[in-house]
């Protein structure tokens, strides 16, 4: 028998159906009106969907990601790219929006301004989502775990903020990606992605469980080494497993790493906890900054020597 999982956790916006999200300040008889009902009563049904959901998944609490829609108090619609943590008995136990949007995909930059940006979008009409601001710390037993959407890998300071004491919690036990990388339709792209995240497992030394939808789904430990999974025998889709004992070495090459792209699978892993920190994690983008500050002074040096010399010919 397969053991039973604490967790399982999906792809980027995976789940069939849109979470609807009404705010707690909209006046409730407004929900009653013909302009609103329709939110009151998707809710009742997407709420139905996912307690049906829970029951029938063997008692297993879900990290989930969906399309979200959200009803501001004055009566606006907002999207959102969510993650969301349901319990085996269908009640929501956190949730988390995207932060870092993806220019041009997401949102449109300086859409006031330049709006004939529109043209280098793949969209037509309005789109975009909102940015979540709330850097949720989900919680699976004993143990804390931060997620990060789709490229928000790329981004040092999303990871390292989730590896901090911060307002939202204290630092987690290891992060997760969930990504919908079927955009890439079995390029290099899904191994570059895959190598993005082996760089914030290492800054932060956490653990980076991957959820990727066409792959690569994978387990890298705290020092960027993506776990090799064994083949356990049985009908399609194929099941793997990382297993406490095999967590380390040997690890899966990069030569390797196109075997799990564009595959239906699922991974059964054990996450090679990591408690230590990181010069990084302690101390944050001082490097960067510290470069641009050596190269803004060099410049005015060299810039202040140059008119020097241009006063002592002139004179």
């Amino acid at each position: 028998t397969k053991p039973q999982p604490d967790l399982v956790i999906w792809p980027e916006t995976s789940f069939p159906f849109p979470y609807s999200e009404v705010s707690p300040d909209f006046p409730p008889h407004k929900l009653n009106t013909p302009e609103f009902k329709a939110w009151r009563d998707y809710g009742i049904e997407m709420q139905t969907k996912l307690t049906e959901f829970a029951k029938s998944s063997n008692n297993v609490t879900h990290l989930l990601g969906m399309n979200a829609y959200y009803l501001t108090a004055e009566g606006r619609s907002e999207q959102y790219n969510k993650a969301l943590l349901l319990t085996p008995r269908g009640s929501i136990e956190a949730k988390y929006d995207k932060i870092h949007r993806v220019p041009f995909g997401e949102y449109l930059p300086l859409k006031k301004w330049m709006p004939f940006l529109a043209a280098l979008t793949p969209y037509t009409g309005d789109f975009g989502i909102q940015a979540g601001e709330k850097h949720t710390r989900f919680q699976s037993g004993k143990y804390h775990f931060g997620v990060l959407i789709c490229y928000e890998d790329t981004d040092p300071f999303l990871a390292r903020r989730y590896v901090t004491h911060a307002d939202e919690g204290p630092p987690v036990d290891f992060l997760v990606n969930m990504s919908n990388d079927g955009w890439f339709d079995g390029s290099s792209e899904h191994e570059e992605h895959l190598a993005v995240s082996r760089f914030r497992a290492i800054e932060c030394r956490r653990a980076m469980v991957r959820a990727v939808n066409m792959g690569v789904s994978a387990v890298i430990d705290g020092n960027g080494r993506i776990q090799r999974p064994r083949v356990i025998p049985g009908p399609t889709p194929t099941l793997w497993a990382i297993t406490e004992e095999m967590q380390g070495i040997p690890t899966l090459p990069a030569s390797e790493w196109h075997g799990f792209k564009q595959k239906a699978g699922v991974i059964l892993a054990s996450v090679p906890l990591d408690s230590r920190t990181s010069v990084y994690a302690m101390t944050g983008d001082w490097l960067p900054i510290a470069c641009w500050a050596v190269l803004l002074a060099s410049g005015a040096w060299a810039l202040r020597q140059r008119r020097r010399a241009a006063a002592i010919v002139a004179g």
